[in-house]
């Protein structure tokens, strides 16, 4: 996914010379390519049509009573669908290609409505790579967090899937380290191993195993080491409720597990991949090397790590210290994602950033006085706030809501909104003041706030009503452009499946209709949406 390119041939960072080039991904022989098909289709789209969600192991909010939940959910996910190919073309600039490779091309793409640059990933339909694209699709649909590659749309035609990221114009992790001449330090490293170690905590909070972690499924956003994006979802699981291990044997020769190639393994697999990821960091060489596939699958299977090689000797005690917690061969004893980023050395290198008090005043006052009051009004807030806001405008929110959740599940509690009121307002009020924002932000009523339902509370809502944004998300519901919004154009983009009662449609409509005539025009819509800023 992403802005990836055909893979170079290339030297790891540090003192070796020796290729640290990734080999093919280690597939259970007998395995063959699976064809795209319209069932496969079909399923994302009733996917995001019947809100179907991924079981959360998250206990921060076990005693907290599920709110019901309106008969039509909107988020993210909401606008992701399949389109047909002369949609894109309506939709996109097609830019220059970025890069080819086994599964097909990636292209830079502009978004005509909100001028932003893109990523397309475009994959044959008859290649092996299509089913694990639709997977990865179905996958990234369910992950919503800062340090996640995102999804914003996919198209379709006879020949190929065309899939639309965020651009990471930073490239890979590895290529941008190479670019500074071995100027890096511990800090850097942790940093790094920070966002990383933060997008697997929610992964695995929300039950997905990644299963093939390596540098070149880490893109950089920009010039810096803080904005990470983890890509490449299309290998990856959900966990068993009965703790089941997994029995396929895949990865990537020199990230992956021991107890992988044992074929009997659980989500700690990821935690060893993050540990070969942070000795390559620190030294500049993997851990386990060799010749060939065969040599180096090897030695992960038998060779012990010295952590007391010249490779180690400028490495701090507490880097080495988490390390080996995960380089672990126990899996029982090997650290996990949540409990690394508790580490003294992640805690001392890699601290939050601190917060600009007045941004976090007004990004409470902003939860505290949220309101969408009708469905269109939530609706078209979510799309222009997923699919038009720019990165830039967003940045000041993700901090807050990183510096917010204490622990790193990629979610918010109520004690967490409740100790963040504490921290800027003092305590009178919190409790009752934490109600009222999950009354009105937890959209889905699961008992956290998601880090998109937190950004469209949170944003200033004149960033939203700007003239060129209100057309954009307008035309997204007047499908058929005669100038009108009709309820079953309503019904087309929020998605009918599961809504027995027909007559909810016109009742949104009546919510915004002001003149009676049964349709919403561009001024009701644009008026609807100026009360945003009144409330």
């Amino acid at each position: 996914m992403g802005n990836l390119c055909c893979k170079k041939k290339k030297k790891p960072v540090g003192k070796s010379d020796q290729s640290i080039h990734s080999k093919d991904n280690l597939m259970d022989e007998g395995n063959s390519a699976l064809k795209l098909n319209e069932g496969h289709v079909t399923m994302i789209n009733n996917y995001l049509n019947n809100n179907i969600e991924t079981k959360i192991i998250n206990n921060s909010s076990s005693e907290i009573p599920k709110k019901q939940t309106n008969i039509i959910n909107v988020d993210y996910k909401t606008f992701i669908k399949g389109k047909k190919y002369s949609d894109l073309l309506n939709d996109y600039i097609l830019l220059e290609h970025l890069g080819a490779g086994a599964f097909g091309l990636v292209q830079k793409v502009r978004h005509k409505a909100s001028k932003q640059i893109r990523a397309m990933k475009i994959i044959k339909k008859d290649s092996q790579y299509s089913e694990k694209s639709l997977k990865e699709i179905d996958n990234l649909m369910q992950l919503n967090h800062p340090n996640i590659l995102k999804l914003y749309e996919y198209y379709l035609d006879n020949k190929n899937v065309y899939i639309i990221t965020e651009y990471c114009e930073g490239g890979e992790l590895f290529d941008k380290i190479k670019e500074r001449d071995g100027n890096f330090n511990e800090k850097d490293a942790a940093k790094i191993m920070k966002s990383i170690l933060l997008a697997v905590t929610y992964c695995h909070s929300q039950g997905v195993v990644h299963r093939d972690l390596k540098p070149e499924n880490i893109l950089l956003e920009g010039n810096d080491f803080e904005h990470l994006k983890l890509i490449d979802f299309g290998t990856s699981v959900i966990m068993n409720t009965k703790g089941e291990k997994f029995k396929e044997r895949l990865g990537t020769a020199y990230y992956i597990a021991p107890e992988v190639l044992k074929k009997n393994y659980d989500e700690k697999c990821d935690c060893w991949s993050i540990g070969v990821i942070m000795y390559i960091l620190l030294t500049g060489e993997p851990p386990f090397n060799g010749r060939n596939d065969e040599e180096i699958l090897k030695n992960v299977k038998s060779m012990n790590i010295n952590f007391h090689s010249y490779l180690l000797s400028d490495v701090s005690f507490d880097a080495k210290d988490l390390l080996k917690k995960l380089l672990q061969r126990d899996v029982k004893l090997r650290i996990s994602a949540a409990n690394a980023l508790e580490h003294p050395w992640i805690k001392n290198q890699a601290p939050n950033a601190k917060m600009n008090k007045n941004a976090a005043l007004r990004v409470f006052n902003n939860l505290k006085n949220f309101s969408a009051d009708e469905k269109l009004q939530e609706a078209a807030v979510a799309f222009i706030v997923n699919q038009l806001t720019s990165k830039e405008e967003i940045e000041e929110l993700r901090k807050i809501f990183i510096d917010l959740d204490k622990n790193n599940d990629g979610v918010l509690s109520r004690e967490e909104i409740q100790n963040g009121l504490i921290k800027y307002y003092g305590s009178e009020q919190a409790i009752e003041e934490t109600n009222k924002i999950f009354d009105k932000v937890d959209a889905d009523g699961n008992g956290t706030i998601s880090y998109d339902e937190f950004i469209r509370a949170s944003i200033d809502k004149q960033k939203l009503i700007s003239e060129e944004k209100l057309k954009a998300a307008y035309r997204l519901f007047d499908k058929n452009g005669d100038g009108n919004i009709e309820a079953k154009e309503i019904k087309e983009v929020l998605g009918g499946v599961g809504v027995k009662d027909e007559e909810v449609w016109n009742d949104i409509i009546k919510e915004v209709d002001e003149n009676g005539d049964g349709v919403i025009s561009y001024e009701e819509f644009k008026k609807m949406m100026y009360q945003l800023c009144n409330k």
